[in-house]
C-alpha cells in the first residue's frame, strides 16, 4: 500500500490475509536486512485499533479472537476503549498485532541513493521503440536481459506493450493533519486508517476517484 501499512487482518469480516503468517515473518526479516543494508531506519512494528462499526463485527470478533488460528494477529482478548469526546468507538475497538509499518518515502530514497552510487540506475525517459524483445532476451540500448519489469503505475496506459488490456485510471489522495488528542502509539483503523507520523501528525487514506487525473 501506498501508507506501507503491512495488515495480516483485512475486510469487514476480519479475515487472515493470504499466506499472512509466512508474509509477516518474510517481511520483518527482509525490511530487517533492507534496513542495515542501506542503514536507514524505515521499518516499525505497531499495532492498529481496528474500530467496531456494527455489532456483527463484534460478534465476528468475538468468535476469531477465541479461534487458534488466529491467535498470533488477535492475541489480545480485551476490547479497547476510547474517549468518545474524542474518537467515536462506540462498540470500542479491537488490537491487530503486529502490524508492520514502512516509511515509504525514506525507503525510495535511501534505495535511489544506494543505486546511484552502485551506478545502477539511469535516470531518463524510457522509450519503447527501442526496446527490442524476441525468445531469449530483451535489449535496450545494449542492454540485455531476460525479462523486463515495467514499474509505471498509470502511465502504463501508454505503454504499447499492454495496450489490449483494458485499464481505467483512478486517482488516490492522502491527507496529512495535525491533532493533539489521538494517540500516537498506533494505527487507529475503521473505513480508512489513521497512520500517526511522529509530532501529533498524522496521515489518512488513502481515497480513490475514478477517471480523476489531475494532480
Amino acid at each position: 500500500k501506498a501508507s506501507g501499512l503491512i495488515n495480516p487482518i483485512t475486510g469487514r469480516r476480519f479475515v487472515k490475509s493470504w499466506m499472512s503468517e509466512e508474509l509477516m515473518s518474510f517481511a520483518k526479516e527482509t525490511y530487517t536486512e533492507i534496513e542495515q543494508k542501506l542503514n536507514c531506519s524505515l521499518f516499525k512494528e505497531t499495532k492498529i485499533h481496528r474500530i467496531l462499526q456494527t455489532v456483527e463485527q463484534q460478534n465476528d470478533w468475538a468468535s476469531k479472537v477465541e479461534d487458534e488460528r488466529f491467535k498470533d494477529f488477535l492475541g489480545k482478548k480485551d476490547l479497547v476503549h476510547y474517549d468518545k469526546n474524542i474518537i467515536k468507538n462506540d462498540l470500542a475497538c479491537i488490537e491487530i498485532a503486529p502490524v508492520y509499518k514502512i516509511d515509504t518515502p525514506v525507503l525510495i530514497s535511501c534505495l535511489s541513493d544506494y543505486y546511484t552510487q552502485k551506478d545502477l540506475i539511469i535516470r531518463q525517459k524510457f522509450d519503447y521503440s527501442l526496446l527490442e524483445v524476441n525468445e531469449s532476451e530483451v535489449d535496450y540500448k545494449g542492454i540485455k536481459a531476460k525479462k523486463i519489469i515495467f514499474c509505471e503505475g498509470f502511465n502504463m496506459v501508454y505503454n504499447p506493450f499492454f495496450k489490449n488490456i483494458p485499464l481505467f485510471l483512478s486517482k488516490g489522495e492522502v491527507l496529512h493533519f495535525e491533532a493533539k488528542d489521538l494517540p500516537q502509539e498506533y494505527v487507529l483503523g475503521g473505513n480508512t486508517n489513521i497512520i500517526p507520523l511522529g509530532n501529533h501528525t498524522f496521515s489518512v487514506g488513502a481515497s480513490y476517484g475514478w477517471g480523476d487525473t489531475s494532480p
